[in-house]
């Protein structure tokens, strides 16, 4: 008879016995919630594309080199792009977060 024979099968011989066993990953998400969450950050980024767009060429091109508009519209342009960014990466972070504290709570 082997040392190892009493023990149950999950458990190791050098492993002492009061130890909590690791709880199981809990089950994935589906596709579906994915892809949703996807074309959320897409829509984002998109919304404020548009709305960088028009201020860098819609409101850069008005008035001549050199004028408020001319200067402002670019500059304002990169801003909208830059906050489309961070709000994408605002949002990912947001929905890692219920995710982790989703999986978690259930356990």
């Amino acid at each position: 008879m082997s040392p190892n024979e009493d023990l149950p099968p999950d458990q190791s011989a050098g492993e002492p016995a009061d130890r909590p066993r690791p709880a199981a990953l809990p089950p994935a998400h589906d596709i579906r919630t994915y892809v949703e969450d996807g074309a959320r950050i897409a829509g984002i980024l998109g919304v404020w594309g548009i709305i960088a767009a028009f201020c860098a060429f819609g409101i850069g091109n008005v008035g001549r080199p050199g004028s408020l508009f001319h200067a402002i519209g670019p500059a304002l342009g990169s801003l909208f792009a830059a906050v489309g960014v961070l709000n994408a990466l605002l949002f990912l972070i947001y929905r890692g977060i219920d995710y982790w504290h989703a999986c978690y709570s259930r356990l």
